[in-house]
């Protein structure tokens, strides 16, 4: 009998008497179903009553709550990307399957590209199909004749190269981490902003929208509460060794009613807003939670608890062999002990800056520590303002003056949540924060 197969009936005889509690002790010490041979490079987790399902690169599973774990359909040499439930139907996309109470019914392909798809609300009509996007092109999705049809191309210049997909106020939105950020009107594509953009994400039932991106600088969410104003919040990166596009992985996901978990650059947050809540002043808070150096490719709220694909085991050497993708089932303030956040970015960079300009605001909420490298080429005031609730009331916290070129390391004492520096002449400046 295998290992697996031992583990798998002390897990059994534990559900009996102890319910939930099992799961924290079996996974959380390595225990891992998803390490088995059959199982590698799981991309994307969904659950679906009561049970998880894994997609991963040429088929899909189903873990029940004995832990059992049992395929689902057969190898197809793709990536199960895409994740979606349809409460209309009460059918979940999974890949290019729809899969429901009867079993995985293949859905009918626009081409022969599926790969790694995207899924949203329907723009027009959520109750009958769903919005499926592959890199190339926008589709759409009747999960109950499973037809797939093409609505449009992508725009016509650039790389595209879509990563995710949302509905926010009538509007299909498309982060692309060559092209930037689209948004389709249901006649043409037209560009937020240019960039690297990977995740996205409507929170409070579409009322704001956020798109996590980065560049040279920093992390950076854009957040918008009406489809027009944007407004860029840099947040710190803990560590920057993604080489590339594809490991530069970002997740923004729903956990509960009030809060949506994102991990962004080795760093989890609890983001939280107030924008729906009459009578309170508007807030949009991020909370880093741990610190940690894998790559997560998924999560997702399962029995209670957050089920998180990621690097196996977490503590896997690329110097050993085995599986790729590992399951780790644990509650949100098990987040709290993968290691202590810490980060580093800036909202300057070697940057023309004009007399009075203000930077993007910059996450300081949930550090302890936190240093402000200041440098200029010239002569200049850097005034500090903060806000310390997180409503968008600025205060000057403190001045940094120059009487030329020169750096300066300013460590900061007060909390906040957000952090700006405003320059008084027209410098060349840098202003980057280390942050514990």
């Amino acid at each position: 009998m295998s290992m697996y197969d031992t583990e798998a009936e002390k897990v059994l005889e534990q559900w009996a008497t102890s319910k939930y509690a099992l799961l924290d002790e079996k996974i959380r010490h390595g225990f891992s179903p998803t390490t088995k041979p059959e199982l590698q490079m799981a991309r994307c987790c969904i659950e679906y009553h009561g049970d998880l399902y894994i997609g991963g690169t040429g088929t899909a599973w189903k873990l029940d709550k004995y832990l059992g774990l049992e395929k689902v359909v057969e190898e197809k040499g793709r990536t199960f990307g895409l994740r979606y439930y349809h409460d209309n139907t009460d059918k979940i996309a999974l890949g290019p399957y729809v899969i429901d109470e009867e079993g995985a019914h293949e859905t009918e392909q626009v081409n022969d590209r599926y790969q790694d798809w995207r899924a949203c609300e329907h723009r027009t009509d959520p109750d009958t199909l769903i919005h499926v996007a592959s890199s190339d092109e926008l589709c759409e999705l009747n999960p109950e004749t499973q037809e797939v049809s093409l609505v449009t191309d992508y725009w016509d210049t650039g790389s595209r190269s879509v990563f995710d997909l949302e509905k926010y106020g009538g509007n299909i939105y498309a982060a692309s981490c060559k092209d930037g950020l689209y948004y389709w009107d249901g006649s043409s594509w037209t560009q937020v902003e240019a960039g690297k953009y990977r995740a996205l994400n409507a929170l409070r039932e579409g009322g704001v929208l956020i798109a996590f991106g980065w560049d040279a600088r920093s992390a950076f969410l854009n957040f918008t509460p009406d489809g027009t104003t944007w407004t860029k919040y840099r947040l710190p990166k803990a560590h920057d060794f993604w080489g590339n596009t594809e490991a530069t992985n970002a997740i923004i996901r729903h956990v509960n009613p009030h809060a949506t978990l994102a991990d962004l650059f080795g760093i989890c947050y609890i983001v939280t807003d107030s924008y729906d809540t009459p009578g309170v002043p508007e807030t949009f808070i991020p909370k880093p939670m741990g610190t940690h150096l894998s790559t997560f490719e998924d999560f997702t709220t399962w029995r209670g608890r957050l089920a998180v694909l990621g690097t196996a085991n977490w503590w896997r050497s690329h110097e050993r062999s085995g599986a790729d993708t590992g399951l780790r089932v644990m509650t949100l303030e098990d987040l709290y002990e993968m290691g202590k956040p810490h980060g580093h970015g800036g909202v300057w960079k070697g940057t023309s800056v004009d007399a009075g300009e203000t930077s993007d605001p910059f996450l300081v909420n949930g550090f302890d520590q936190k240093t402000i490298h200041l440098e200029t080429d010239g002569a200049t005031d850097f005034d500090i303002e903060v806000d310390p609730i997180g409503d968008g009331s600025w205060k000057t916290y403190d001045t940094v003056s120059f009487g030329g070129a020169g750096y300066d390391p300013y460590i900061m004492s007060g909390d906040a949540i957000w952090v700006r520096i405003k320059s008084s002449n027209a410098v060349t400046a840098t202003a980057w924060f280390n942050l514990r």
